[in-house]
């Protein structure tokens, strides 16, 4: 099917490409591609559209590269060298063409939460200057005294110059914006953040004066504000207009860089349990069918009791919503962590037959598995009374994990996830996982995303390149022996992914009957160069063959 060639239909490339109607039909679009004599689909939801001429990477169990993709009403009904006729064409002029991205493991809620427009990009910074030029361009699209943050995704060690920097400079890259900037946290400060204080954020005089407002001082001399003071005040900042532009952007981002869903962990453990309190505008965008992002929506339950947890469960419905938003179970975590609350917490989900992702990296030494086996002991226990084959549990982050723990996990139908989190982390902590080679070869299902922000980079393409070569941002080797190749690095971000939330059969692939989530890239990923690698963007995305994305390049 993936091989589908309608040369011998009986009309021409030629006979396709032309007809007044059409190109009516695609000028609405926005795009300046020809496009196919065929009337016009007048229905408002109808999708009836063709991409041409393009390198489509279909993913498929056979690596199928196709030139021609056919869509109808939201699916992919046609895949090969040519497909038939279609109200509406677009030309892709030999772009690269994947399934749309799926990160697995996100915070994207924490990119919600202050008033300002985040400088993302700074998180491809590996110089001063490329770190400042980020600023200047976001600067420039702003009115005059917006606040400009980045919260997390980049350190220091990124840079040449290995250091942060200087008040000077911010003040020439934004004399006009007060600034908000903060280096990727370490674990051990979401652990124990007296023990381990926190990294402070960086601002420029402009930021000194606005947070002095605030009643929060930094150094007029380095620009350094101490962190968890000025996140609280950005956060009491915030209006409703604030959170919508916020949320608006960050969905922007992703789809910028070929993400078209996240299965989002809001900010971990909680006192307050309601999604509808953490999601209000999403959940306002889903219900008017607005939202071009598909979310997969997890509850923390860590720290709470087993009556809490069952009611969770007794006055929810499992894996509630659509193709677009749906609540995909429990994570970060469940009970008390490692211990028997650990256990009796597995056995409970379990018998209610919901999903659950558990974060599983120990603190510590390099090689440290202390988590992961108290996590697999809970999953055998549980198992042991209530199958979870069907449930798609899984552990994620796994930076030492163990072959032995992988093949109890695959034995009972549970599955991992990896992520770029070590990107920015300290060379002394090698190796540095996760073990990617071992886990491909293994057979295990595993599923790939960033654990941006905060703790890492949003950027899908940071992971991918800490994949493929094993360099954290500083250039050096972070995880030797553990690379795979860039076409197990998509297919671990697409179908991988998809597996862990229910979505393979519609996800993940670009094969016939699959949702149409697709991206054209700025380069091809399995050719182009290392350093360009963690730079591609998405020029064109389609959710459900709807565009939800586009650039000048078409």
């Amino acid at each position: 099917m993936a091989n589908n060639d309608r040369r011998s239909s009986g009309f021409s490339r030629r006979d396709l490409l032309k007809g007044s109607g059409a190109t009516a039909g695609l000028s609405a679009l926005g795009l300046g591609a020809a496009a196919a004599a065929a009337e016009p689909d007048t229905r408002a939801d109808a999708i009836d559209l063709r991409l041409i001429n393009g390198r489509i990477l279909t993913l498929d169990g056979k690596n199928t590269i196709a030139s021609a993709v056919g869509i109808r009403d939201g699916r992919i009904v046609e895949v090969g060298r040519s497909v038939g006729r279609y109200a509406r064409t677009i030309d892709l002029k030999g772009a690269t063409l994947i399934p749309g991205l799926i990160d697995s493991h996100n915070h994207i809620y924490w990119s919600f939460r202050n008033p300002a427009h985040e400088a993302r990009a700074i998180e491809l910074a590996t110089s001063i200057p490329e770190f400042l030029q980020a600023i200047v361009e976001l600067a420039r699209t702003l009115p005059a005294g917006e606040l400009i943050t980045c919260n997390g995704g980049w350190s220091r060690k990124g840079m040449a110059e290995k250091r942060l920097p200087t008040l000077a400079e911010l003040d020439r890259a934004a004399p006009d914006h007060p600034l908000w900037l903060t280096e990727n946290q370490t674990e051990d400060v979401w652990i124990d953040p007296k023990k381990n204080p926190p990294l402070p954020s960086l601002t420029n005089s402009r930021g000194l004066a606005f947070f002095q407002k605030q009643d929060v001082t930094g150094d007029p001399a380095t620009g350094l504000i101490p962190w968890v003071e000025s996140t609280a005040a950005l956060q009491k900042l915030q209006t409703e207009e604030d959170r919508k532009r916020s949320i608006d952007n960050a969905i922007d981002f992703a789809l910028g860089l070929g993400v078209t869903m996240i299965h989002d962990f809001g900010d971990g453990a909680t006192s307050d349990p309601s999604l509808e309190s953490k999601y209000p505008y999403v959940l306002d965008l889903w219900r008017e069918k607005k939202l071009k992002l598909r979310f997969r929506l997890r509850i923390s339950a860590e720290g709470g009791t087993l009556d809490g947890l069952k009611a969770r469960m007794l006055n929810g419905i499992n894996r509630l919503g659509d193709d677009v938003l749906r609540l995909n179970g429990f994570g970060e975590g469940i009970g008390d962590g490692t211990d028997k609350g650990f256990v009796d917490a597995a056995k409970l989900v379990a018998s209610r037959g919901w999903s659950v992702h558990v974060h599983s990296v120990s603190v510590g030494k390099p090689g440290d598995t202390s988590q992961n086996v108290a996590h697999v002991e809970g999953y055998r226990a549980a198992n042991a009374e209530h199958p979870i084959r069907n449930m798609r549990w899984s552990l994620a982050h796994v930076n030492y994990i163990t072959p032995e723990l992988v093949q109890a996990l695959k034995e009972m139908g549970a599955g991992v996830t990896g992520d770029a989190w070590q990107y920015t982390s300290d060379l002394e902590q090698v190796p540095m996982g996760p073990p990617w080679r071992m886990l491909v070869d293994s057979g295990i299902q595993v599923g790939g995303g960033s654990d941006g922000t905060g703790t890492a980079g949003f950027n899908p393409w940071l992971t991918i390149y800490y994949m493929t070569t094993g360099r954290i941002n500083s250039g050096e080797i972070g995880n030797p022996g553990q690379t795979i190749s860039r076409m197990e690095a998509l297919k671990i971000l697409t179908k991988g992914s998809a597996w862990h939330s229910f979505d393979e059969d519609k996800l993940g692939t670009i094969e016939i009957g699959k949702l149409a989530d697709v991206a054209v890239l700025s380069d091809d990923p399995l050719t182009v160069a290392d350093d360009k690698l963690r730079k591609v963007t998405s020029m064109l995305t389609l959710q459900a063959g709807k565009i939800v994305h586009q650039t000048r390049q078409f």
